[in-house]
Parts: C-alpha cells; sequence; structure tokens
C-alpha cells in the first residue's frame, strides 16, 4: 500500500442540482448554503462480521433520475425535508409546502447500498452489484459489506418567492423530488498484501476519536490531512448552469420534452496565466487585512484573470490578486503577515468562468488570495493590457446589488460588503445578493 504521506483522498461523488423557476419560466440554481456534506459510516450488516474494501474502480449510483413516483425501497434511502421547520418529516418527494409555507430551505439526502456482490467493480446500471441490506442484513447475492455512504445538501430558495409563486425542480426537470440520486466513483487508496485500505482502518481504528469529534475526519491521526482540494481534471462541458443568476432553461437536454435540446461543446479546465504575468501562489489573509490592499474591487460577478490582471497593470501596479471568485486586488507590495499556503486553499474558480475552469487555484479562496506577479516592466504590461481593458466595461458589469467604483477602485464596480457576508463551499461562492 502506499505511504500514508502520499495517499490523498480522491473520490468523486455527485448529487443532482436543484433549481428554482420563475413564473416567466427563467431558472437559477438556488443556493447550496452548506455545500454537500459527505459521511461514511463503519456499519456492519448483522450477518457480516467485517467490512470489505473498495476496490479500484468501483462505482455505484443510488437512486433513479426517471423515479415519479414512491412506494417502493427507495422511499427509505431518497429522501427530503425542511431542516428548520419543526415537525417536518422526512419524505420521498419534496416536502409539502402547503403544510410548511414557511420553509425556505430543504436539505436532500441519499442513502448509498452498503451491501456488495464481493466481486464486480461495476454493473449496467451502476446500481446492479451492490444492495441494500434488508432486516439489517445483506443478501446472499450480496454478502460483502461495505462502508457505508451517505451524502446531504442544504438547498435555499430564500428570497425567490417560493414557496408561493414558480416551483423549484431538479436538474433533470423533475418537479417532485422522487428522480433525486446521486453517483459515486471511488478514488481511495485500495489495499494491498493483505493490509486494509486506509478508509477502511480509520473507520475500525478511529472509531472513538471520530465519534469524540462529531465526525470530524481530521480526528483520524491516519488519514492525510488534505481539504479544499476541488479541483477538476479533464474536459468538461462548455455551459452556463444558471450560478448566481437566471437563464432561459435547464442546463443541457433537460427536459427534452420542452423541446430545449441543443448540442454541449467541450472546454478544457486548463488555464493559462496571461503574458506578462506569472503566478506566485495562494495566500493566506493576515488577520483583520489583506494580503494586496492599494486597491480592492468586490462584486464582479463577471470577474476573469485577464480583466483583473489588465486592470492592475493599467495602473501600474506590481502585483495583482484574485479572492473569493469575484474580487480583484492591486498593490506594489504584499502586506506584511500575509503566508504562502497550498495552492489546495485557493480551490476557486474565476466568477467569469462560472462554466469554465473549477478549482485549480486561479481565482482565490476563503479569506485567501491567488497572487501575480508582473514578470517584466510594469509599463509593458500595462501597454499589453489594452485588447483586454476595451472589454472590461462589459465583462465587469455592475448589478443591482453593486455600487459605483470608488476612484481608488482598479475597475468599475465594487459591492459594500463586510468580508465576513461571504462562505467557501468548496468551489462556490455563497452570498443571497450575488445569487438574486
Amino acid at each position: 500500500m502506499a505511504d500514508d504521506k502520499s495517499v490523498r483522498v480522491a473520490t468523486w461523488a455527485t448529487m443532482m442540482e436543484l433549481y428554482y423557476k420563475k413564473p416567466s419560466g427563467e431558472v437559477t440554481m438556488t443556493d447550496a448554503n452548506s455545500g454537500l456534506t459527505v459521511y461514511w459510516f463503519g456499519r456492519l450488516p448483522t450477518n457480516v462480521d467485517h467490512l470489505s474494501d473498495l476496490p479500484a474502480g468501483f462505482r455505484m449510483t443510488a437512486g433513479n433520475p426517471f423515479r415519479t413516483s414512491g412506494g417502493d425501497a427507495l422511499d427509505q434511502h431518497i429522501t427530503h425535508l425542511c431542516p428548520y421547520i419543526s415537525g417536518s418529516p422526512e419524505t420521498p418527494a419534496f416536502p409539502d409546502f402547503k403544510k410548511y409555507p414557511q420553509c425556505n430551505t430543504i436539505r436532500m439526502q441519499v442513502y448509498f447500498p452498503s451491501c456488495w456482490d464481493c466481486k464486480n467493480v461495476d454493473s449496467s446500471d451502476h446500481q446492479s452489484h451492490v444492495a441494500y441490506p434488508i432486516d439489517g442484513k445483506c443478501p446472499s447475492t450480496h454478502p460483502c459489506a461495505i462502508p457505508t455512504l451517505f451524502m446531504e445538501s442544504y438547498n435555499s430558495f430564500s428570497g425567490t418567492g417560493f414557496p408561493g409563486s414558480g416551483q423549484i425542480m431538479l436538474a433533470n426537470g423533475d418537479t417532485t423530488g422522487y428522480g433525486f440520486h446521486g453517483d459515486f466513483v471511488n478514488g481511495f487508496s485500495t489495499a494491498s498484501g493483505g493490509t486494509k485500505s486506509l478508509l477502511v482502518r480509520g473507520l475500525e481504528d478511529c472509531a472513538d476519536a471520530l465519534n469524540s469529534a462529531a465526525g470530524v475526519a481530521a480526528a483520524c491521526n491516519l488519514w492525510p490531512k488534505s481539504d479544499q482540494k476541488c479541483s477538476a481534471i479533464g474536459d468538461i462541458v462548455n455551459e452556463d448552469i444558471g450560478q448566481g443568476h437566471y437563464i432561459p432553461k435547464l442546463p443541457g437536454n433537460n427536459p427534452a420534452a420542452a423541446g430545449y435540446v441543443e448540442k454541449a461543446t467541450i472546454r478544457s479546465v486548463a488555464l493559462s496565466v496571461p503574458s506578462g504575468w506569472q503566478k506566485l501562489g495562494c495566500y493566506a489573509d493576515p488577520a483583520n487585512s489583506k494580503t494586496l490592499k492599494d486597491t480592492y474591487t468586490r462584486g464582479l460577478t463577471s470577474l476573469t484573470l485577464e480583466t483583473c490582471l489588465a486592470s492592475c497593470a493599467a495602473k501600474g501596479f506590481k502585483y495583482a490578486g484574485v479572492e473569493w471568485s469575484q474580487e480583484c486586488a492591486c498593490a506594489n507590495s504584499i502586506t506584511s503577515g500575509s503566508s504562502l499556503v497550498a495552492d489546495g486553499q485557493c480551490p476557486m474558480s474565476c466568477a467569469g468562468l462560472t462554466f469554465g475552469a473549477t478549482g485549480a487555484g486561479y481565482c482565490g479562496g476563503s479569506n485567501t488570495m491567488t497572487i501575480y506577479q508582473a514578470t517584466g516592466a510594469v509599463s509593458s504590461v500595462a501597454a499589453n493590457a489594452n485588447a483586454v481593458l476595451s472589454t472590461v466595461s462589459s465583462t465587469l458589469r455592475p448589478t443591482a446589488t453593486q455600487t459605483t467604483s470608488s476612484s481608488a477602485s482598479p475597475a468599475t464596480t465594487t459591492l459594500a460588503t463586510d468580508d465576513n457576508d461571504y462562505e467557501l463551499v468548496c468551489t462556490r461562492v455563497k452570498k443571497s445578493t450575488l445569487r438574486r
């Protein structure tokens, strides 16, 4: 087995996004105000005495995106509830909003199968090789117990008018909630030479420590300490998904019955640093200050590296930085007390690339700033910025939540708000006024 220090949790797990649809038909992604939380449990069925490791290449799905009614076994494993409304039950469909009209946040949750056929890493439907326990026991066809995966996501539609106007729906067009589902692809280290994997070892050997720490993974000293590593690898679909703004229809071909059929294009997640600049890395802001602070502009909801760096170059600044995905800073020196940290602490994509690169450390994070330095004479870099700056006025367009920039700001807009109003959720910025 690989040395513990070289192992990183590289598991891919996803859940369907929730959208709000206006009465006029436009849709926007709801605010995932607590992100996606993933839990692993080491629970054993009563007829199995040990956990089996997840093999390399193992994958599975939970739920059925084409499901439109309940009454089957999935009712126990795919559920929703209003977490802030007393008495709201867990239901396989969306909550009863007529009964709970104050519900403006729902928690969507998925339990994955925890019994395995002991041999197949996948199946044609991604489900036949796994099964749920029946009466606390693994069925004879799936006698191996694997760690139990549970995922939940809080989704707020506060401020949209729902319940009352419009409707919520899953990304596939499902307005019932029954079609909610999740996907899992294993990226954990695998066992070899008669040993157990780090996942199983942690669940078995760190049970007391994890329970005492309310399940926080860092409490297990067997597991590598690697957080915020949410970087995309490979090509992704080049499509606006309505994150933080309204789009005419649901992304992709959903729902096809409504006549929305389009062929997606693909783009690479790789970003290149604009000519005349070099990336210095990810810096943690000093207490009560900013790594770069000569100018600092917020609320740039279409920010790209080119527009930020060109703006700083035009003002003659030596350094440029991007934070919170949509904030551009310029300075001629790095503030004392700033510290270089791992690139994974700057996981955010640039706001202008919502459906482009995700993660990769290009546009900062939660009180962390990705810093770039001019590689040549500042005057030369500024001269090369003219072509980019010609598009800044349209790219960095103000919205209803923004105010006119002060004279010290390097670009055209700013947002008057306290930094603490922002919250990092993997590669996404959560801020209600920026999402509506």
